[in-house]
């Protein structure tokens, strides 16, 4: 993906991984950035990564994005607007000011760009030429700066700054142009920013844009409010939005390989990994967060992380700049990170539904399936180790702390007591999350297999499916414990309880009774897993829980994602709410009070900014808040899933797109009514789940479940229509009204789940 690959709609957009503060022109690597000093200290702000921060909305594309930075007391609320591809309208208001404090706006080049910048005051007028592709930039402001300079680079902007106190105009042009602007309480400064291929057709167009800056600003906002996928109302409130604002705050550009990419945090990419730094399921993750609105972002994680797989089929814990001080070489070739990808890539293939991202991923999710049996069956017994080998320059590699890295929960006190047996590159402990997740993998390149008509592979991982739920049942079901647990080669198992322990629900692995013992003997114990805070990443009861240091007791993103995957795949939908509930507002805590989206949380008081390693924003915290609108909505296998049997108030999830088509669920104790593309097709006069929704033209099928005298109304038939509707085993001829509508008053179980065929009669 070169810089020219974006789509239009995103080459405006916050790509500088370095801040917050800046947008820039993808193309020509020009950059518009409003950083802030104050004059008392000679402080001068260029770069807001993560200290005064309080990030507001972000659409993906950049059509609408806010942020507020703090600076030693005093607050600038700065905005972006996108009219058109190639504009953008920004606002900078004083929301609180102490002292002598000033805005200072630097437009600059980027990634080696070599743009000529000038500055006219009387004009209150910049431009920029890019010779060599025959481009330029205007940039109109509403006042004239107090100071300003033209400087040959960044460095020069603070020198002034900080040893005079003020811009000097050092030339009349370079690569670099900063403005000076005074702010008090309620200032506000409008700039607008374009791009064309001569001035002249620029300078109209941005004076034009600036004399009606405010009204486009909050039509732009007006826009994508009515546009974007959200959740409004109920105990689910905000949840959508919050996971879109998270994802699109943290998605930067890797000139290095020319890429669009979502790291864990911008600060950790910038300041720890000098540039970029993906990790594979982190990535794969963040693509799934992505898929609820912007395909472009999921799909282009995927292909990033994938793209980074080494010769031998390892996707790499990390891949980093070559520069970066952790490893010389910029990937840890000698260790994987768990096998999620083929089960994500499908996740977000149902709700795209571009083949071409499956033909593309498979055979390189296919390549890293088989890698593992070549490298992690330690003791050949059919199943996984976590483990390291003895190749690359990470000065882990092949060590027990690497195959901790491995696993992904580099401290979690399972490893405790594992060692790593060096002529075998593995722990000395089978592994009961690395196994399942193994298995989903398998299943989850069949399912892909499948769609590709690949239909000898499908059949291969699906056997290979049936043999290792096999194995892992045979092996790692602990009958004493009524739970799956890691276990030693000597056949000991590890009485150490983690929410990997859960990871056979998400697979499919256990059947019904074993599913809910490990339910009501552990996940619902208090001295366990339950709680107001859920779900630790090591049980209550377990002496290392109270370390409270990461792995060690914290409460994690992916985690929480995972047992909630596979309640809903048993189908605990009472646990699955109460679970999903506890993790939005977990998440929606600190997201209002700080917009933080934190690594990981305190198990017992459901803080994040407790401890110093829990990055306020990770992108992976906002899985927290994904679950939310997975309890309202999703897409499996069979079809759409929509609903909640326990749901206390009414949620609407408005403009969730699967393929070409917008759905918006309402959801409530008495209430669910869901549309496609603005018409209602589905009703019901009680909360329900329903499970597998497919609708043909003249053919619909679904699983119904809940509680008592249901009546489901249909508009999926034109009026008049004569129908049979086969409810369970018991069929009936119906004629549709002539408003369209068909109605099924049904008698329902809370225990059980009515499969219902509706087929028009010619």
């Amino acid at each position: 993906m070169g810089r020219k690959d974006v789509s239009l709609e995103k080459l405006w957009n916050t790509w500088d991984v370095r801040c917050t503060n800046g947008i820039v022109f993808l193309p020509l690597g020009f950059e518009i950035r409003v950083g802030t000093y104050y004059s008392r200290t000679r402080e001068y702000i260029a770069e807001y990564r993560r200290e005064g921060v309080r990030l507001g909305i972000h659409s993906p594309d950049c059509s609408v994005a806010v942020v507020d930075l703090e600076h030693r007391g005093n607050r600038v609320r700065l905005s972006f607007g996108k009219p058109d591809p190639y504009t953008i309208i920004g606002e900078v208001k004083a929301l609180r000011v102490k002292g002598a404090f000033y805005v200072i706006m630097e437009a600059l080049n980027l990634w080696g760009s070599r743009g000529i910048l000038e500055f006219r005051s009387s004009e209150k007028r910049l431009t920029a030429i890019y010779p060599n592709v025959d481009m330029a930039v205007s940039l109109a402001i509403d006042k004239e700066p107090l100071y300003w300079g033209v400087y040959a680079d960044e460095e020069h902007v603070r020198v002034d700054l900080e040893r005079l106190g003020r811009l000097t105009p050092m030339a009349e042009r370079g690569s670099v142009v900063a403005l000076q602007f005074p702010m008090r309480k309620g200032d506000k400064l409008y700039f607008v920013t374009s791009v064309a291929e001569t001035l002249d057709i620029l300078s109209e167009k941005c004076l034009k844009m600036l004399n009606v800056a405010s009204d486009l600003l909050n039509k732009l906002a007006k826009r994508y409010e009515e546009r974007r996928v959200k959740v409004v109302g109920g105990e689910f409130n905000g949840c959508a939005q919050a996971v879109i604002n998270a994802i699109a705050w943290n998605t930067v550009w890797d000139d290095m390989n020319s890429r669009m990419y979502t790291p864990v945090s911008r600060v950790w990419a910038y300041d720890g990994w000098r540039g970029y730094v993906l990790f594979e399921w982190d990535t794969f993750f963040n693509a799934l967060l992505a898929s609820i609105e912007d395909w472009e972002i999921a799909e282009a994680n995927i292909k990033a992380i994938l793209s980074e797989m080494t010769p031998r089929g390892v996707v790499p814990n990390y891949a980093c700049s070559p520069n970066a001080p952790i490893s010389r070489t910029g990937a840890s070739s000698d260790r994987a990170q768990p096998p999620v990808g083929a089960y994500l890539t499908w996740k977000v293939y149902l709700r795209c539904r571009d083949l071409s991202l499956l033909r593309w991923a498979y055979p390189r999710l296919k390549k890293f399936h088989e890698w593992w049996f070549k490298a992690r069956d330690g003791n050949g017994d059919g199943l996984l180790e976590w483990g390291s080998d003895p190749i690359g320059t990470d000065r882990f590699r092949h060590t027990l702390q690497s195959a901790k890295f491995e696993s992904g929960l580099d401290n979690s006190p399972m490893y405790d007591e594992a060692e790593f047996v060096e002529e075998k590159n593995t722990m000395n402990l089978i592994d009961v999350g690395l196994n399942s997740l193994y298995a989903l993998d398998a299943l989850s390149l069949a399912k892909i297999a499948q769609e590709l008509n690949l239909k000898e592979d499908a059949e291969k991982f699906l056997r290979e499916y049936e043999e290792m739920k096999g194995r892992i049942n045979k092996v790692l079901w602990c009958e004493e414990e009524g739970l799956y647990l890691n276990r030693f080669w000597d056949g000991r198992f590890s009485k150490r309880k983690s929410p990997t322990c859960f990871y056979p629900l998400v697979a499919g692995i256990p059947d019904r009774h074993r599913a809910e013992r490990m339910i009501k003997d552990h996940l619902l114990n208090p001295s366990e897993f339950w709680g107001e805070f859920v779900v630790p990443s090591i049980s209550r009861d377990d002496p290392a829980f109270k370390d409270n240091d990461y792995w060690r007791g914290r409460i994690w993103g992916p985690m929480n994602f995972l047992v909630y995957e596979g309640l809903k795949r048993y189908g605990f939908d009472e646990v699955a709410y109460e679970f999903a509930l506890k993790s939005v507002r977990l998440f929606m805590r600190e997201w209002l009070e700080e917009t933080h989206y934190h690594e990981n949380y305190n198990a017992e008081t459901g803080e994040g900014d407790d401890v110093p390693n829990s990055d306020p924003f990770y992108s992976w915290g906002a899985l927290l808040a994904l679950l939310g609108v997975q309890e309202l909505f999703d897409v499996e296998d069979g079809g759409l899933r929509f609903g909640s049997l326990n749901i206390r108030e009414v949620n609407e999830l408005s403009n969730y797109r699967v393929g070409c088509t917008s759905y918006s669920i309402r959801v409530g104790p008495n209430v669910i009514e869901a549309r496609r593309d603005g018409r209602t097709f589905f009703r019901a006069n009680k909360a329900v789940i329903v499970r597998n929704y497919k609708k043909l033209p003249d053919y619909v099928e679904f699983d119904i479940k809940g509680e008592g005298t249901v009546e489901v109304t249909l508009f999926e038939f034109s009026p008049k229509a004569l129908v049979e509707a086969s409810i369970n085993d018991r069929r009936v001829r119906m004629t549709v009204s002539e408003d369209g509508s068909l109605t099924l008053k049904l008698e329902l179980k809370r225990a059980e789940t009515l499969h219902i065929v509706i087929k028009r009669i010619p």
